[in-house]
């Protein structure tokens, strides 16, 4: 089942943010180039809205985590909840490359 969603919000983002319009017809070399270009923006733009979207996953996930430390330090321990964090923030950093580091 998770499986499903996860397909369908990739799906779903690659479709909201793409932007080649299947109508228009390229009338030489340079619009096909173009377009390729244009291909590869929109892949970075999916690879930012996954790296949002696991970042916001595991965040959750190391809240739950925390929250089940509290109860019972043995069962959980904290240092899962210490990566979950650190990772969540290198993934937030990564998707902030293209803001942060302009072309």
């Amino acid at each position: 089942m998770p499986r499903n969603i996860i397909r369908f919000l990739l799906v779903t983002s690659f479709l909201f943010f793409s932007e080649v319009h299947a109508a228009q017809k390229a009338a030489d070399l340079g619009e096909v180039f173009g377009n390729i270009f244009l291909i590869e923006e929109h892949i970075r733009e999916l690879v930012r809205v996954v790296c949002y979207v696991a970042a916001s996953g595991l965040l959750l996930g190391a809240y739950v985590r925390y929250d089940k430390h509290r109860k019972s330090p043995v069962e959980a321990p904290l240092s899962s909840v210490a990566v979950m964090v650190f990772v969540a923030i290198v993934l937030i950093l990564l998707a902030m490359i293209p803001i942060i580091v302009p072309n």
